[in-house]
């Protein structure tokens, strides 16, 4: 059973993306406001304030160095120090907005998904971008690394597709008209035996994936 832990007004608009820390003792978050914002969970005090040029799709905590990125309607990656809020570094990926961030396991390659309708996957260490998947016929708002195969993920967004892609390989799988309309989320279970799909048709869906195809 849940309760409810705390209240916290933190934007002035929209929350479009959540992620903690990796010792869970702070999150941010990212609004259309234009600010990502990082917050203490158990004091509930706002500790820094990240400003983009316009809104803030989505930000994510790497899991493994003390670095947090955030994206969104300015076409920009922003790498940020969560300590001192300095920027790191900035990658110039996209031709229109970006509508999710998502780091690998390992934290070494940032997926991007916009609303050019490409993904890009980046390696921080070198800020290089590594490749760039098209196959999407409109923006794509959501993606998914496999927790298992680090270079397995799924991107999926307006034109109703999941596309299963494998970093460093052309090839991908497929799944049209996986909604019957937008699909906004999607989230492999700890193993990676099922991808859950979420939709504004009102519908959660479960994927078994074909190991045999990608």
């Amino acid at each position: 059973r849940f309760s409810k832990k705390n209240f916290i007004q933190l934007h002035d608009d929209t929350i479009t993306d959540i992620s903690f820390s990796i010792n869970f003792s702070k999150f941010m978050s990212s609004s259309d406001d234009k600010t990502a914002k990082i917050v203490d969970f158990i004091t509930g005090k706002n500790e820094l304030v990240f400003k983009h040029r316009s809104d803030v799709k989505s930000c994510e905590w790497n899991p493994y160095r003390n670095v947090i990125v955030s994206g969104g309607k300015d076409q920009l990656v922003e790498i940020w120090d969560p300590n001192s809020g300095e920027v790191i570094g900035t990658l110039h990926l996209h031709k229109n907005s970006i509508n999710r961030l998502r780091f690998n396991q390992n934290g070494n390659w940032i997926l991007s998904g916009s609303k050019d309708h490409t993904v890009k996957v980046s390696d921080i260490r070198m800020m290089k971008e590594l490749q760039v998947f098209k196959g999407h016929d409109s923006e794509v708002n959501t993606l998914a690394w496999h927790p298992i195969h680090e270079e397995i993920f799924c991107s999926a967004g307006a034109d109703q597709k999941i596309i299963y892609w494998k970093v460093g390989q052309e090839k991908n799988y497929v799944v049209k008209n996986a909604h019957d309309r937008e699909i906004f989320d999607l989230c492999f279970n700890k193993t990676g035996t099922l991808l859950a799909s979420g939709s504004n048709d009102s519908n959660l869906k479960f994927w078994i994936r074909d190991t045999s195809i990608i």
